[in-house]
């Protein structure tokens, strides 16, 4: 019996729904593909893998991370939510920039039309 509001969470968990966080990264290289999502969610999951993510999931839980400190980056700004998000940028550009560079987007709908706003422009850093 305890473990049912575990498995039937309450439709109010969230008091109100507001801008959602996104980061995006650039890099300079030749023929530079200018802004692009940090963690991107894929386009289409199987049944089998839906019901696999459910039990195990490590990009989800590093995506929600990655939303946490840019929460935090935009509330205080912190070395180590920085640090941690231009480690996920250096991975994500592999080794080719020659300098990189994050910004956070705040992403909300305003009477039915989507709004966006940059919160936060990081230095550009080596890769």
């Amino acid at each position: 019996m305890l473990v049912l509001p575990i498995l039937l969470p309450a439709w109010r968990f969230f008091q109100t729904v507001e801008a959602s966080p996104r980061i995006e990264w650039s890099g300079e290289w030749s023929g530079g593909q200018g802004w692009q999502p940090l963690c991107q969610p894929p386009a289409r999951l199987s049944v089998a893998r839906m019901i696999g993510s459910l039990f195990w999931n490590p990009q989800r839980n590093d995506a929600l991370f990655m939303v946490s400190c840019a929460e935090r980056l935009d509330a205080r700004p912190a070395d180590h939510s920085v640090a941690e998000i231009r480690a996920r940028v250096r991975r994500a550009a592999g080794g080719a920039a020659t300098a990189l560079q994050f910004r956070v987007v705040f992403v909300w709908e305003a009477d039915g039309t989507p709004a966006r706003e940059v919160t936060y422009l990081s230095d550009p850093f080596p890769p």
